[in-house]
């Protein structure tokens, strides 16, 4: 057997299991494969927020998120070449929630220094208020101030910190709604 047949039937046996996790019970990863594939993931109405559980809420947000500001790129790549074009057209629940995922995703590898060296002021501004949406001023202050050590002083409780946006999500559902 050849190698490009070997490629092939390697793509085959990937693109079938994608399509069973397609149809896996398992919203996220239902979502993870169908992007994976190519295919619009469901839309998040208030009702699918609804049943979706806390502890997949967040990520499925945020992949839902990923999902749109991609096809808005591919729409038309130049118009959103940076980010910083197609980002303000989400509400700022959605920023809210984006961002700070982001920024709790360098924190975690313990690179906010990195976060905030190499990020636009444009991203810092969005952080900034995502947590002050979040009634998170503290954090927010501190990321304005950039003082690293009490920046990840805040995050001590991380678990807190992920409640709080839950429950900002499960009040605000009507916010996160995505098609």
């Amino acid at each position: 057997m050849d190698k490009n047949r070997k490629k092939e039937i390697l793509r085959e046996y990937k693109r079938n299991e994608l399509e069973k996790l397609s149809r896996s019970d398992d919203k996220v990863l239902a979502s993870l494969a169908k992007n994976k594939l190519g295919l619009k993931s469901d839309g998040l109405s208030v009702k699918t927020l609804v049943e979706i559980e806390d502890n997949k809420l967040i990520e499925t947000i945020v992949e839902k998120i990923s999902e749109v500001l991609e096809a808005r790129y591919q729409s038309d790549p130049k118009k959103y070449k940076i980010s910083d074009n197609v980002v303000p057209e989400l509400n700022p629940s959605l920023r809210a929630i984006h961002f700070t995922n982001i920024f709790e995703m360098y924190l975690g590898m313990g690179d906010t220094d990195k976060f905030l060296e190499g990020a636009t002021s444009f991203e810092v501004h969005e952080v900034i208020n995502g947590y002050r949406l979040l009634k998170l001023d503290g954090i927010a202050y501190k990321i304005l101030l950039l003082t690293i050590d009490e920046i990840e002083m805040e995050f001590i409780d991380l678990l807190k910190i992920e409640r709080i946006k839950i429950d900002y999500i499960r009040g605000h559902l009507n916010e996160f709604e995505l098609n």
